[in-house]
């Protein structure tokens, strides 16, 4: 339901898996925190400090931090910081949240049965570039997010970091592969990504990475594993950073690197070349059903199509 606490899931799950758990099961769940509206619950929201300036209308109504992308308002540092406080009391709540679900799974002798994925579907930003919210930027706050899959005990490794680049397009196919489905039928066509498994085998992944923004004009990034290019397709400006040295992507350096923006841009002008020349699918645009409808409302959006 649209406004439920995390811990909603923390009362669900049990009786869930208690009915499921002879049967072989894919489980989603989905947290709302940490995400606008800016509200954890009591005990997190001054959980790191003091819950001051901002009014609670602030943390909880679009309305400020609206005005403050507008540039109607200018947010004074002591405001951007409670604004980081109560981002990271939700971030904490809902780490909580997660250790709740693990105890439910060890609870029902399932931990080590289950294969878990946990991911972003994006960072939020809290006025590092002078914007809050998402999806109007591709600076690392909104683009990097956690990406952790944990195997069953002898069923796959442990501790380990792969340092190539992935995106979440990989975690599909990558949960088919999971299930043993991945291919059959010919089903890795229909996935943009492709499975992580085979890099825990040693196969090399990404090389470089593409994001988009929103707008049908929308900013592209094409980033490898040191260096970022974002190009605006409005306006045809870009910027380009060395994210080992500038992690905070304040240093643009598409002039002073010119062959390195250029080598980047080619590899977003391939992509989008490739994306542009894929057959549309057999059925062209389906209208979502009423039940997918109701689930996008209860994520916070309403999809096209959607009355």
């Amino acid at each position: 339901m649209l406004g439920s606490r995390a811990e909603i899931f923390r009362k669900a799950l049990p009786g869930w898996l208690a009915r499921h758990r002879q049967e072989r099961f894919f489980l989603y769940v989905h947290f709302r925190e940490p995400h606008f509206p800016y509200d954890p619950p009591a005990g997190f929201r001054a959980r790191f400090g003091p819950d001051a300036p901002l009014p609670d209308t602030a943390s909880r109504e679009r309305d400020w931090y609206v005005a403050v992308n507008r540039g109607d308002k200018q947010p004074s540092p002591a405001e951007i910081d409670h604004l980081v406080r109560l981002y990271d009391g939700n971030l904490a709540y809902v780490d909580r949240e997660v250790g709740e679900l693990r105890k439910a799974l060890e609870a029902a002798s399932l931990l080590e049965d289950v294969v878990l994925v946990i991911a972003a579907d994006h960072g939020e930003q809290l006025y590092e570039h002078g914007y809050i919210s998402h999806s109007a930027q591709l600076y690392e706050e909104s683009m990097h997010v956690p990406l952790i899959v944990r195997f069953p005990k002898g069923a796959g490794p442990a501790h380990a970091r792969v340092p190539w680049l992935a995106d979440l397009t990989d975690v599909a196919p990558t949960i088919a592969d999971v299930f043993g489905v991945l291919g059959k039928g010919g089903s890795e066509r229909s996935f943009a990504g492709r499975s992580l498994l085979t890099l825990l085998a040693g196969a090399e992944g990404r090389r470089a990475v593409v994001s988009r923004s929103v707008w049908e004009r929308p900013l592209y990034a094409v980033r490898d594993r040191r260096f970022k290019l974002i190009r605006d397709t409005r306006e045809g400006r870009e910027q380009l950073f060395d994210l080992e040295r500038d992690p905070g992507e304040r240093t643009d350096l598409s002039v002073a690197e010119p062959l390195r923006a250029a080598q980047l841009r080619q590899q977003l002008f391939a992509f989008m070349a490739e994306v542009r020349s894929r057959p549309a699918g057999a059925g062209g645009k389906s209208t979502p059903t009423p039940e997918q409808c109701e689930n996008m409302r209860a994520l916070g959006y309403v999809g096209e199509g959607c009355k």
